[in-house]
């Protein structure tokens, strides 16, 4: 009775263990499927992807060339701006007038009411065709804000003259005059003046007088150096 029964369990044993190999033999051949699968479905989506970066890729080239060819544009453009520009600046300044010169005061007068006119005179350059008028403006001695435009039309003359009164006396002023056309204005051109009647006539006779001096003085040396020379020729 034993020994049937050793058998017996021998063989429930060995139908056990035949069983376990059996089931992990199965269970092995379903993992290694799913990893196939899951392998293949990684292969999948890699290559989808793959796919989609390459189209990407292409899209970005297709961009990227686009961009280059507005950017090349925008510098043309800027370009041509900047030429135009110029142009238009070179076109401006060629029709602005220059500044008057020879600004200065003329004379200095007493008004009946006991103000002073100040009578200012300047120089009509070769350019004065191009002149509509001139415009003067005056401030005190040490101010920036300038008023009291007066305005003075193209006569054609060479010498131009403007009076302007209301000044009192030891006042001191800038006048500042520009040229004026269609095209704009001038650069400005400037002259101080202190209210006495007597200075401005008196300090240009000055000058002249000093400059004739000066004239009169290298004249006399140059004629002194010539005759020199001529003695010693002669000699």
């Amino acid at each position: 009775m034993s020994r049937r029964f050793i058998w017996i369990l021998a063989l429930c044993s060995i139908h056990v263990i035949l069983g376990s190999c059996t089931g992990l033999e199965a269970n092995a051949s379903s993992a290694n499927l799913s990893v196939e699968q899951r392998i293949a479905a990684l292969e999948e989506r890699l290559a989808s992807l793959e796919e989609n970066f390459t189209l990407a890729k292409r899209q970005l080239d297709v961009v990227l060339k686009r961009s280059a060819t507005l950017y090349d544009r925008v510098d043309e453009l800027e370009h041509k701006l900047a030429k135009m520009q110029n142009n238009i600046t070179w076109l401006t300044n060629f029709a602005v007038p220059a500044a008057p010169t020879g600004f200065r005061v003329e004379r200095i007068k007493k008004s009946g009411d006991g103000n002073y006119t100040v009578i200012l005179r300047w120089r009509n350059g070769p350019e004065y065709m191009r002149i509509t008028r001139f415009a003067i403006w005056n401030a005190r001695k040490g101010e920036t804000t300038y008023a009291g435009a007066t305005y003075v039309n193209q006569t054609g003359r060479r010498i131009v003259k403007a009076e302007l009164a209301g000044f009192a006396k030891g006042d001191e002023i800038v006048f500042k005059i520009f040229a004026k056309n269609d095209a704009g204005q001038s650069k400005p051109s400037y002259v101080e003046a202190t209210i006495r009647p007597w200075a401005p006539v008196l300090m240009w006779r000055i000058k002249v007088l000093a400059g004739i001096a000066v004239l009169v003085i290298i004249v006399g040396i140059s004629v002194r150096m010539g005759l020199k020379m001529l003695r010693r020729k002669r000699a």
